[in-house]
């Protein structure tokens, strides 16, 4: 078998039309493939050899979602699936404050007291034309990160808007950071979130990392949470070593990305001041 540190980038259609009916097609949560070295058959696919569906789980991630993607019902059912994992509105739902509730304690128990909070409570005015809203996130009981926002709308009243974060990539990610950052120039900033999950198996050791960007809009008398999905798709990363032939461990990907710091850089070379 052939090992590469730069795999080409496939497209699922093409896949599916270079590969068998009887070929089984795993992909992440991400909308992608997880790993080069897993998901597909033993097959030789621009000059590129990867390794047999049996070889699924050795990157130390389960896939979350795999499905025969064979003739035009299963091209609309994998797309339609995908879309549906993008949307990120939720109806909000209005709760009453105690006055005396420090910031953490109003949310465990809007919450309610089982739900460990992943990080502190971040309390912002950025998100909602001024307003006071608190921002926190779970791991939810399937392993999926969920956020919730806490918005003051009069004095005591605030709305309770949940939204999905980072999947669950054959665990709960780790949430590293809740931040924010400008995604558009000339614009306010949006919530983010720096996620990571450990990557360990028999031929592939290493961490991966994605930010996640959440825009907060109103439509009518109701406020949503919108993935940015153009920009999350853009800051997915690796950091990662591999076995080679020799049964060496050698550098593979390298993470684009580790820390809030690097995510800025990144979007400042994108001519997007922070």
């Amino acid at each position: 078998m052939v090992v590469t540190n730069n795999p080409p980038s496939l497209d699922p259609w093409s896949l599916a039309a270079a590969n068998s009916p009887e070929s089984l097609y795993a992909w992440g949560s991400r909308g992608q493939p997880r790993c080069w070295s897993k998901a597909y058959t033993a097959r030789t696919y621009h000059g590129h050899s990867y390794s047999p569906v049996a070889q699924l789980n050795t990157f130390g991630k389960t896939m979350t979602m795999a499905a025969r993607l064979n003739g035009p019902l299963g091209k609309w059912l994998f797309l339609g699936l995908a879309i549906a994992l993008q949307v990120g509105t939720a109806r909000a739902d209005v709760v009453v404050r105690n006055p005396s509730e420090m910031d953490g304690d109003f949310m465990a128990r809007v919450l309610g007291h089982s739900s460990e909070l992943a990080r502190k409570v971040v309390r912002s005015t950025e998100l909602a034309s001024g307003k006071v809203t608190l921002i926190g996130f779970v791991n939810a009981e399937d392993n999926s990160l969920v956020g919730h926002l806490l918005i003051e709308t009069s004095p005591g009243r605030y709305e309770h808007l949940k939204f999905p974060s980072c999947e669950e990539e054959g665990g709960a990610p780790e949430l590293l950071a809740v931040f924010f950052a400008r995604t558009v120039n000339g614009g306010g900033r949006d919530l983010a979130v720096l996620c990571r999950w450990e990557a360990r198996g028999a031929i592939v050791n290493g961490m991966s990392y994605s930010a996640r960007f959440y825009r907060l809009k109103e439509r009518g008398a109701q406020m949503v949470v919108e993935p940015v999905a153009d920009m999350n798709a853009k800051f997915q990363t690796d950091d990662l070593v591999h076995s080679n032939e020799q049964g060496k461990w050698v550098q593979g990907h390298k993470a684009k990305f580790k820390t809030v710091a690097d995510i800025k850089k990144l979007l400042t070379k994108m001519g997007l001041k922070q």
